[in-house]
């Protein structure tokens, strides 16, 4: 039996069809109603689910009609914006800023977050004070006392 998080045949092919429908300039939600989802927000992760796979062709077809677009409306107001316009810089920026986020190029620098667990609250103490310091805080000094994380082992909420 397959895992349930990995798109069957036939689901597969539903994908593929939202995608065509966006291709073609569909909103989500009429690809939600044509076929079938709940509302906008299952068409778009149907999308997203085929221009996340690798096999998928219409990605790239999807990138270049969007890159064709902000071509267009650009070209509409470069002249403008280049006399100095400032609605027309303002717009041209805009533009800009969209092809960055379709082509990724604005993708923060790999980020590795890594969890250690501290043999106590007192090292941890220590730690946080340390880097507090080196951020330039003032100094911060851990007290000496025993710290019991739930002592009657009930959690709490802020609720």
């Amino acid at each position: 039996m397959a895992k349930p998080d990995i798109a069957q045949p036939e689901e597969r092919e539903r994908q593929q069809k939202a995608l065509a429908l966006r291709l073609a300039g569909g909103s989500y939600a009429a690809i939600a109603r044509t076929l079938g989802y709940a509302d906008h927000s299952g068409a778009y992760r149907a999308v997203e689910a085929v221009l996340n796979r690798v096999e998928s062709e219409g990605a790239a077809q999807l990138r270049q009609i969007e890159d064709a677009r902000l071509n267009e409306l650009l070209l509409k107001v470069w002249k403008s914006a280049m006399e100095g316009d400032r609605s027309a810089q303002e717009f041209a920026l805009k533009v800009h800023d969209r092809r960055v986020k379709l082509h990724g190029l604005a993708a923060p620098e790999r980020l590795v977050v890594a969890q250690t667990s501290p043999e106590s609250i007192a090292e941890f103490a220590t730690t946080l004070a340390e880097d507090f310091a080196a951020l330039g805080f003032a100094e911060v000094k851990p007290d000496d006392a025993e710290y019991d994380v739930d002592p009657e082992g009930d959690r709490w909420a802020n609720t």
